[in-house]
């Protein structure tokens, strides 16, 4: 066992026994309530006896507790000091099957269900305070458990069954959360002990240091520069491997579909070409068209967002006329807006130039107009225009009549670490990238991208544009 494993150990070994003053406390008054609760429905001097035998085997091991904390730290045997815990959980759960078996309430079934209700809660209070420690909590809620599950399937009856089958559930949930948190709590004991150990580093060489030249300050500077490297490095590698994993997503769901598609109806012509009619031929074509241009787009926008991750985005501004470019962009989307019956208004003035690099502005414009569309209900309205501000550009405004978003929504947009993907009113199928895309071109070309949205109202995006190479 290294020295890690050991202090891991050790660090168990320490909690548990911390945990168990809480248990021995709680074990004494749910004991004490129970005594209470059945002293006219069991003999008394049974259940004096059960108590007694409670309270002496918790004064036990509240001083084997007390002994424990009060040894020299990792010099004395710590396996001794678990195996004697494990014996006391072992005494302890024992006591718990006692009442199941000697203190029953007879024929009394309100007083049958009394038992469940304090026994189960302790159970759960054991897994939760010994989950450190599989050799404790699995015997303490087993032993705890079970006696239920059997005295009530043992009475039989519909419900007492049901109880009994209730137990036995407890107990698979309770396994498989003691599991999680023991799994959780290892790794939560290496991340501190390697904390620790990385900060008594760090205060040894921040010693040395205080006692070293000019020469040896500009080495610490250095190595907090190389520190912030690494970091930004990590970001940076977080940021590719979420992009990473969107990317293999949308290639796995979004992408499959479309060629899925098209290899199905490609093997229905094949197949069946002598007993199709043209115009179930031309339907079966323009079916595999729509496909074919979804997985298109789907591509472009992939290869888009790609060439962004690899910084390979030029930035070639131009004079351009802004009417032009955007009724060009409507002309192209015109089948899909008229398609939902979507009136389409372009209030930017034809006058309006303005310094852009075409093919960024057209992508995200081209992006924009098509999510509101897309978010937009049959028979809404978008409207495209302009509005100048202080800063010697202008703000192009794309609005639509659509289904809007909650403010917890777009502050969420844009985190790869979030699935923001939503259908359209139709249907529409959406990656989640348009938005991020848009996003990137626009601080890439010095903007900002701003959203206004209400739920059931609509949305506003807009982004600012200069109108001179100034």
């Amino acid at each position: 066992m290294n020295n890690t494993d050991k202090k891991v150990r050790y660090a168990q070994i320490q909690l548990l026994h911390k945990q168990t003053k809480v248990g021995l406390v709680g074990v004494m008054v749910v004991s004490l309530g129970a005594c209470f609760i059945f002293w006219n429905v069991v003999a008394q001097w049974r259940l004096l006896l059960w108590v007694g035998v409670i309270f002496v085997l918790s004064l036990i091991r509240g001083g084997i507790v007390f002994t424990f904390q009060k040894r020299v730290q990792l010099t004395s045997d710590i396996d001794r000091w678990a195996r004697l815990h494990e014996i006391g959980i072992l005494a302890s759960s024992l006591t718990w099957m006692v009442p199941f078996v000697f203190l029953w309430p007879g024929e009394n079934i309100i007083y049958q269900f009394v038992w469940p209700i304090l026994v189960l809660p302790l159970s759960a209070a054991g897994v939760a305070g010994y989950y450190t420690w599989p050799k404790s909590y699995i015997p303490f809620l087993l032993l705890t458990t079970l006696p239920v599950s059997t005295r009530f399937f043992y009475e039989g009856g519909l419900l007492l069954n049901m109880i009994g089958f209730l137990s036995l559930f407890f107990i698979g949930v309770m396994m498989s959360a003691g599991r999680v948190m023991h799994a959780a709590s290892l790794r939560a004991f290496k991340l501190n002990i390697h904390n620790q150990e990385l900060n008594e580093v760090l205060k040894n060489e921040i010693s040395t240091s205080e006692h070293l030249n000019v020469k040896l300050q500009q080495e610490v500077l250095e190595r907090k520069m190389a520190e912030k490297q690494i970091r930004d490095k990590n970001t940076e590698l977080h940021k590719i491997n979420t992009s990473k994993d969107l990317l293999f997503s949308i290639i796995a769901h979004d992408l499959r579909g479309p060629f899925s598609n098209i290899l199905g109806l490609t093997d229905i012509m094949r197949d069946k070409e002598s007993e199709l009619s043209n115009d179930e031929l031309r339907e079966l074509a323009d079916a595999t068209n729509r496909s074919s241009t979804k997985a298109f787009d789907l591509l472009d926008t992939l290869l888009e967002w790609g060439r962004i991750q690899q910084g390979k985005v030029s930035f070639n501004p131009q004079m351009t006329c802004l009417k032009e470019l955007t009724t060009n962009i409507t002309d192209a989307l015109k089948d899909t807006y008229t398609q939902k019956n979507i009136r389409l208004v372009n209030l930017i003035p034809n006058s309006t130039n303005v310094y852009i690099d075409n093919h960024l502005v057209q992508t995200i414009l081209r992006n924009l107009i098509h999510n509101a569309i897309k978010f937009t209900p049959s028979g809404g309205n978008i409207t495209l225009s302009t509005k100048g501000n202080d800063m010697g550009q202008i703000n192009v405004c794309i609005e639509d009549s659509g289904i809007g978003m909650s403010q917890e929504l777009i502050e969420d947009l844009f985190n790869l670490d979030f699935n923001t993907n939503r259908a359209g009113t139709n249907g529409e199928p959406s990656i989640g990238l348009g938005l991020i895309i848009c996003k990137e071109l626009i601080e890439k070309q010095g903007g900002q991208l701003n959203i206004e949205s209400i739920p059931n109202k609509g949305s506003l995006f807009s982004f600012s544009v200069p109108i001179s190479n100034s």
